[in-house]
């Protein structure tokens, strides 16, 4: 028996594989006399995320405070906490990597889909002249994703196409209840918002703006 891991740059820090399972591209083409139309389509299809040590938490041997104050209901100990006090996590002496809160143990690699990303292009070019050509290209009019785990840290809309972890950034239940938490700090995931997120990624990256190309070119 073996088990089938995503590629992933794992020792570089990286929790992303870097192959998409299925790639297609459509491109067409249509010239009628000065007038030349080329439409192209891209299918990415999401890839795999996820790595077991993307959560960090309280190290019990290293010893917290008590709260001071009753918890009725404390998220940090989802089954339950008979006897003793909840922990103070302002005053933990240390911490250690714990399973994902989300999915209650330890993330497989790639346990996580990304969304899949389509993306369509347009290209007009028109003969001036025998000599001089107007071209006209229009990159991402068409640009959404789609798909992926259902997961809370998944987000709706262009900027939710790419999903990975943020390396220390999740506070796991290094928390006190009440405590009010930045997003970014919620999950052990996120979308990558940054440039590398966009355009360097290890398969597609984020779902980017139209951008349209204009140029003229000439023939001596």
């Amino acid at each position: 028996m073996y088990q089938r891991y995503a590629t992933a740059a794992l020792f570089s820090g990286s929790n992303q594989s870097y192959i998409a399972p299925h790639l297609a591209a459509l491109v067409a083409n249509y010239r009628h006399g000065k007038l030349n139309v080329t439409p192209s389509f891209q299918f990415l299809a999401g890839a795999r995320y996820g790595a077991p040590l993307s959560t960090l938490g309280m190290d019990p041997a290293a010893g917290c405070g008590a709260l001071t104050s009753a918890v009725p209901s404390d998220p940090r100990y989802p089954y339950g906490a008979p006897g003793g006090a909840p922990y103070d996590a302002s005053t933990c002496n240390g911490f250690l990597q714990i399973a994902d809160p989300f999915v209650h143990h330890f993330d497989n690699y790639g346990q996580f889909l990304e969304p899949s990303v389509l993306t369509g292009n347009l290209g007009i070019s028109w003969d001036v002249s025998r000599k001089v050509k107007v071209n006209l290209l229009g990159v991402n009019l068409l640009s959404s994703c789609f798909g992926g785990s259902r997961v809370p840290w998944a987000v709706s809309g262009r900027l939710g196409c790419n999903l990975g972890g943020i390396s220390g950034a999740y506070v796991g239940n290094l928390y006190n209840p009440g405590d009010k938490l930045q997003t970014i700090t919620q999950y052990p995931y996120i979308p990558n918002f940054t440039s590398a997120g966009n355009l360097q990624n290890n398969t597609g990256g984020q779902a980017l703006y139209p951008q349209f190309f204009l140029t003229v070119t000439t023939k001596l």
